[in-house]
């Protein structure tokens, strides 16, 4: 797992984002360095198509959320347990 990709994991279950409890994309760039978010948004897009995000539709534009099934697994990896 890529540096990128383990702080915005980190930062969404620091901020409890699991499940129902989604945020938009640029509300959780917000804080990162300007120019990683490049890097970053390429780091979402991977967890997209690895089904450790999910995308849900909002009026405000696109939300992510974690997948609920994939939480033990994501916090072993990032050594939160």
């Amino acid at each position: 797992m890529e540096p990128h990709q383990k702080a915005i994991l980190k930062r969404m279950l620091h901020k409890k984002r699991v499940g129902k409890h989604h945020i938009t994309i640029d509300n959780l760039l917000r804080g990162f360095n300007d120019q990683n978010k490049g890097k970053l948004k390429k780091a979402i897009k991977q967890l997209l198509k690895r089904n450790i995000l999910v995308l849900y539709k909002t009026k405000n534009g696109d939300a992510i959320y974690i997948n609920p099934a994939d939480v033990k697994a994501i916090r072993e990896k990032l050594g939160l347990l």
